[in-house]
């Protein structure tokens, strides 16, 4: 009778220990899946800004083209200032 005893609290041990394993493994794997979101999230920002640091920067071609045409062109030098004369 002992011996069933002991064999069951040594198997309820055992259980508990597989328990805490699974719990662990499970937070774990969370952890990994809210790292690798954040991860995501992060690139999806870097990829924004690289995007909207080549707006920017295709923005300013397109301003120092025009600013090129301005000074060849009188009729774009008079619709520049005209912008800029509105937007102020």
């Amino acid at each position: 009778m002992e011996k069933t005893l002991l064999e069951i609290l040594e198997t309820l041990e055992a259980l508990e220990a597989l328990e805490t394993l699974e719990t662990l493994e499970t937070l774990e794997t969370l952890e990994t899946l809210e790292t690798l979101e954040a991860l995501e999230t992060l690139e999806a920002l870097e990829t924004l800004e690289t995007l909207e640091t080549l707006e920017t920067l295709e923005t300013l071609e397109a301003l120092e083209t025009l600013e090129t045409l301005a000074v060849t062109t009188p009729e774009v030098s008079v619709a520049i200032s005209s912008s800029w004369a509105m937007s102020q």
